[in-house]
């Protein structure tokens, strides 16, 4: 019998990845079936999923808003299967939840979890996420003072690093007609 029916798994073949890199995070479930709903479709949509936390009365239920990391894991499938159209629509839908974030309203769970795929698949795809997240982390003190983003930082070898360089380039190093438009950019999320 073959291992897909032994195992329940698929091994597709990655053409547009380096042997031995990094690919954690790019077959997270969610991120695979918004991507086989995007290859039907033309389009995706992240929909925060109702947690219950308890029991009987005293039971609570909230939203798990997981948007930035869902759209990058989404993006790091698109780059494993080699599908632009959804990279480019991910990338958009990533920078469209980050310019609707309010400066006090976050979801610290979901920023941590995003550094670390950022940061660690597949890092030369990611670089416009890099600079945009770093730029969006260095900015809000808040996420800065939260352990789950701190220890997402600290635990993800060369995260610091790379999250100061990162927020440097792009705002530093780039063209001044690229300046502008991360001014706008700047601007558009409350800098």
């Amino acid at each position: 019998m073959a291992q897909e029916g032994e195992e329940d798994v698929i091994n597709l073949a990655t053409p547009s990845l380096e042997p031995g890199e990094d690919t954690t995070g790019m077959d997270d479930p969610e991120a695979v079936r918004l991507m086989i709903h995007y290859l039907y479709h033309d389009d995706y949509n992240v929909e925060p999923k109702m947690i219950s936390k308890g029991d009987g009365p005293t039971a609570t239920v909230h939203e798990d808003d997981r948007t930035l990391s869902t759209h990058a894991k989404v993006y790091a499938a698109a780059v494993k299967y080699g599908i632009a159209g959804l990279q480019k629509l991910a990338q958009a839908y990533f920078l469209g939840a980050i310019a609707e974030t309010r400066r006090d309203q976050y979801s610290f769970d979901d920023v941590a979890e995003t550094i670390r795929t950022v940061y660690t698949c597949c890092p030369d795809y990611f670089k416009d996420f890099r600079q945009v997240l770093s730029f969006y982390v260095l900015n809000r003190r808040a996420l800065v003072d939260d352990d789950r983003v701190m220890d997402a930082i600290e635990s993800t070898k060369g995260t610091w690093q790379a999250l100061l360089r990162d927020a440097n380039t792009m705002l530093v190093e780039r063209p001044e007609t690229q300046k502008h438009q991360e001014n706008e950019w700047a601007s558009s999320v409350g800098y």
